[in-house]
C-alpha cells in the first residue's frame, strides 16, 4: 500500500509569494491591499486585487490560476485526470475555508505599513494532512493500487465536511515599498506564515 506524503504549503504561499504586489502611490490603502490579495488568492474575489495591479479582473483570474495549477501539478495523487482534478478542487475548498479580517494599516517611520490580520484556523487541510496515512491503514484491506486515489478523495471530503475552526489569533503584516521598483510587496516568510497559521499546518 502506498504511504500518504503529508502536505504542508503547497499553493497559496506560492501564490502570494509571486502575486502580492502593488504600484506605488503617495497615499496607499494597504489594508485595502492586503485584503484584496487575501480575497483574490483564497475566495476567489479578483475585482479589487486587480485594481491594485493595475491589471484587468481576467488577468487577475487567469495569474492566480496558472500559478495554483503549477504547484498542483507538483502535488498529484496517482488516480485518473478526473480524479486529479476533483483533488485540485477539493484542495480549492480547504483554502476558501480561511476565514480572516484584514484590520487598519499603521505607517511606520521607514515609509512600509504593519496590518494586523484577524483569523481563526481552519482544520480541514491540516486534519486531512496529518489524518490520512491513518485513514489508508484502517481501509489497508480495501485500497488498492487501482483505487488509491478514490480514498484520498474520501477522506479529504470528509475532511472537509468536518471542518471546524479554532481561536481567533492576530498576526502583523508588513507591507514594504520597494523604493526602486515603485512598489510594495509582502515578505515571503509573512506570506507562508500566516498561510500556515490560517490553514492550521
Amino acid at each position: 500500500m502506498k504511504k500518504w506524503k503529508q502536505i504542508g504549503v503547497i499553493a497559496v504561499a506560492a501564490v502570494m509569494a509571486f502575486a502580492m504586489c502593488a504600484c506605488g502611490a503617495k497615499d496607499f490603502d494597504a489594508q485595502g491591499y492586503v485584503k484584496a490579495a487575501l480575497d483574490a488568492n483564497y475566495h476567489g474575489e479578483y475585482e479589487e486585487y486587480a485594481k491594485f495591479r493595475n491589471i484587468d479582473v481576467d488577468k487577475a483570474e487567469a495569474e492566480v490560476a496558472d500559478t495554483y495549477a503549477s504547484v498542483f501539478a507538483e502535488t498529484a495523487i496517482g488516480g485518473t485526470d478526473e480524479e486529479e482534478k476533483q483533488f485540485q478542487d477539493d484542495m480549492m475548498k480547504c483554502y476558501a475555508l480561511t476565514k480572516y479580517e484584514v484590520g487598519e494599516a499603521t505607517k511606520t517611520d521607514d515609509g512600509n505599513y504593519t496590518v494586523t490580520v484577524t483569523y481563526e484556523p481552519a482544520t480541514a487541510l491540516a486534519d486531512f494532512s496529518t489524518g490520512m496515512q491513518g485513514y489508508l491503514e484502517e481501509n489497508m484491506d480495501s485500497v488498492t493500487q487501482d483505487n488509491y486515489a478514490s480514498y484520498v478523495l474520501q477522506y479529504l471530503e470528509q475532511c472537509i465536511t468536518d471542518n471546524t475552526f479554532g481561536e481567533k489569533a492576530t498576526m502583523d503584516i508588513t507591507v514594504q515599498l520597494d523604493k526602486d521598483a515603485k512598489e510594495y510587496t509582502i515578505p515571503d516568510e509573512q506570506v507562508q506564515a500566516l498561510e500556515s497559521a490560517m490553514l492550521g499546518i
